[in-house]
C-alpha cells in the first residue's frame, strides 16, 4: 500500500493517484502542468525578434506588402479598406 500525508490508500485509490501522478509528469515533459519548469521550445519562425512598427504608415505598408503576398496585387479599393480595418484596430497610431 502507498502512503500519502500520512494516510494510507486503498489499492483503488493508490492506482487513480499513480494514474494523476503519471498524467502530471507526462504534461510537465510536454511544458504544462505545475511540474512544468521551463516554456517549450519555439519554432525557428517564433524564435525570431519581431520587429517593432512604430507608425501607422510603416503598418500599413506591412499589411499591405503581406496581403499583397498572399492575394496578388491590390487595388486602391483594397488599400482603403485595409487601411480603414487597421485605423480601427489601431485608433491610437499615428
Amino acid at each position: 500500500m502507498l502512503v500519502a500525508d500520512e494516510t494510507t490508500l486503498s489499492p483503488a485509490k493508490a492506482k487513480i493517484e499513480a494514474a494523476k501522478r503519471a498524467q502530471s509528469e507526462k504534461l510537465a515533459k510536454r511544458g504544462y502542468g505545475e511540474l512544468a519548469t521551463a516554456p517549450p521550445a519555439q519554432s525557428s519562425a517564433a524564435a525570431k525578434p519581431k520587429e517593432v512598427t512604430k507608425t501607422f504608415a510603416e503598418l500599413l505598408a506591412a499589411s499591405v506588402e503581406q496581403r499583397e503576398t498572399l492575394t496578388g496585387r491590390l487595388s486602391e479599393n483594397e488599400i482603403q479598406l485595409l487601411e480603414k480595418k487597421l485605423r480601427a484596430a489601431y485608433p491610437g497610431l499615428e
